[in-house]
Parts: C-alpha cells; sequence; structure tokens
C-alpha cells in the first residue's frame, strides 16, 4: 500500500483554529494513499531528491509539534530554518497547511543537497500556484490516469495535486512503480565539513552491503549506486570516516 505524508485539517476539521502542534495526531500524518481529485503528479528526475523529501516529509508526519492551522501555516518553515532543516529537531509547537509544508520540504531538500533550484522554491506558494513553480524547480509533470487515479505506480518523493485544493507526498513506493527495496549500505568517503547526526531509520533487509564511492554492485538481480541515497549519517567533522546510508536499490530488469 502506497502511503503518503498529508496535511488535511486543525484537531477540530476545519483550516483554521485550534492549538499550535499536533493535538491529535491526524494534523499532519503519514496515512494510506486516496483520491482527492488530483490531476498531475510531479516527479523528480534525481532519486536523491525524491528519497530525501519522502523522508523529510516523513519526519515532519511523526513529528507532534508540527500542526495545521492556515493562519499559521509559514510558522512550521520558519521552525524548520531554525533547526538547519531537520524536521525531528523541531521542539516548538508550530503550524502549517499542504501547500505550506510541501513548499517548505522542497526549499529543505535543496538547502541540503545544494540545488539552487529547489532551495529558491516559493515557500508562500498555495495550491493554486504551485504547477509552474515545480515544473521550473526541475519536476516532472505525469498525467496519466494511472499516476492520479490511484497510488500504484508512485515514487517515494511524488507530489500530487489538485490546484485550489490539495497537495501531498508520497513517501513510499507504489506496488507497480519499479522503485526498489531500501538497503543500508556502509561506504567510506571523506568530507570536509561537519554534517548533523540522524538516526537511522529501519529498513526493509538487515542486509548490508560494502562498497566505495562510485561503485555501484548488483545483489540478486538489484542495483546499489551511489547517488540512490535515502540520508547521510556522519558522526565527525572531517577526515575519512566509515557511515551509513540508505541507498534505494533499483530492480534491474531480467
Amino acid at each position: 500500500m502506497t502511503m503518503v505524508s498529508n496535511c488535511s485539517g486543525t484537531e477540530y476539521g476545519g483550516a483554521t483554529g485550534g492549538a499550535a502542534g499536533d493535538q491529535t495526531g491526524g494534523e499532519v500524518v503519514v496515512r494510506p494513499w486516496y483520491d482527492f481529485g488530483q490531476n498531475a503528479v510531479y516527479r523528480h528526475p534525481d532519486p536523491q531528491v525524491r528519497a530525501l523529501l519522502a523522508r523529510l516529509a516523513t519526519e515532519t508526519a511523526q513529528n507532534d509539534h508540527v500542526g495545521y492551522d492556515q493562519n499559521g501555516r509559514l510558522s512550521f518553515r520558519d521552525c524548520l530554518r531554525r533547526v538547519n532543516y531537520d524536521p525531528t529537531a523541531i521542539k516548538t509547537n508550530c503550524e502549517t497547511d499542504c501547500s505550506a509544508c510541501t513548499s517548505a520540504l522542497i526549499e529543505a531538500v535543496g538547502a541540503l543537497l545544494g540545488i539552487q533550484k529547489l532551495y529558491d522554491f516559493d515557500s508562500t506558494l498555495s495550491t493554486y500556484y504551485m504547477d509552474g513553480p515545480l515544473q521550473a524547480a526541475g519536476f516532472q509533470k505525469l498525467t496519466g490516469s494511472k499516476y492520479t487515479r490511484s497510488g500504484d505506480y508512485l515514487l517515494a518523493g511524488d507530489i500530487s495535486l489538485d490546484p485550489g485544493h490539495h497537495v501531498n507526498i508520497a513517501v513510499t513506493n507504489g506496488s507497480k512503480s519499479g522503485g526498489g527495496e531500501w538497503f543500508a549500505v556502509t561506504q567510506t568517503i571523506t568530507f570536509k565539513s561537519k554534517s548533523r547526526v540522524h538516526t537511522q531509520p529501519k529498513v526493509s533487509s538487515k542486509t548490508t552491503y560494502t562498497y566505495q564511492p562510485g561503485e555501484s554492485v548488483t545483489i540478486d538481480g538489484l542495483l546499489i549506486a551511489e547517488g540512490y541515497t535515502w540520508g547521510t549519517y556522519l558522526g565527525a567533522s572531517s577526515g575519512s570516516r566509515r557511515y551509513v546510508i540508505l541507498g534505494s536499490a533499483e530492480r534491474i530488469e531480467k
């Protein structure tokens, strides 16, 4: 079942009102895909962008300091900026809505990966005005019914949009998407600047493969290659260290 990160209403079910933060656990939540009338899906061609967007959207939904209220919709973005775009580090109750959350997370991906077009994405946009900016930022627009009437063909990180109504982010791959499983991968690199340390999330396989930067390995018909990343986990500020990265595996057609 395809899961999405979804912002849909206050603790009272409306667009405004209520206390800051997620009072019910359902204001900003990961839930099964559903048809809200979306007429397009926006997919970034870079799997690293998609994977990071899906992870940040999941972490946001799991943080009950982030709630829904259109009146305070930009306070989540402001909190996210203050914690170096780490949703898990937000400890102040704040608010967002579907478009403000999606836009703030696109900005976050741009900041963390150093992609200017994504970092510059307008975080004040409503769903009415997201179509053009999403395409200008590098997202491919998919309008086929297999993408809009079902979650089966979505990849984690895909954005579903109905202008003027709603937007959300897929956080898991659909069963027919061709997206691979996630593997824990150990890799050695040299890095120059300190990066924030994350708690490693659970993965679907306990198998660990070791490879050097630039290499790719094929295991049981799955390609694990540099660039197909879910997250980086660094523990020092300089020098060569081993670190854990969650790598996406893309299935090779036989």
